[in-house]
């Protein structure tokens, strides 16, 4: 008999907690923990024979254009609208990646 008023009474609590939780979404993350620069940086990569050595051969270009807008802006993992896509060129199927990405840096707390 006391267990329904009691869980009536806990649902506007919930809400109420609900309700006051922070916004934990990465758009979220991203605007109070990452200051990112207004350029997009886009490039390619030298091509090679395997895709996984492509792919790394584009991220450390794409590093290295980063950094001329400051050494932080630098990492790659901390770039937002990242893409990455690869593709075969020509008749020796080398692999070529083309990546770019906003260069961002962490927020000094």
């Amino acid at each position: 008999m006391w267990k329904t008023p009691v869980i009536l009474l806990s649902i506007p609590v919930v809400m109420v907690a609900a309700w006051q939780a922070p916004d934990l979404s990465p758009r979220a993350y991203e605007d109070a923990y990452l200051a990112c620069s207004g350029e997009r940086v886009a490039t390619y990569g030298w091509t090679h024979a395997n895709r996984a050595q492509a792919e790394l051969a584009a991220i450390l270009r794409w590093k290295e254009l980063s950094a001329k807008q400051g050494a932080a802006f630098s990492q790659w993992h901390n770039a937002r609208k990242r893409h990455l896509s690869c593709r075969a060129i020509g008749k020796t199927k080398q692999i070529q990646c083309r990546i770019s990405g906003t260069p961002c840096k962490p927020k000094k707390v």
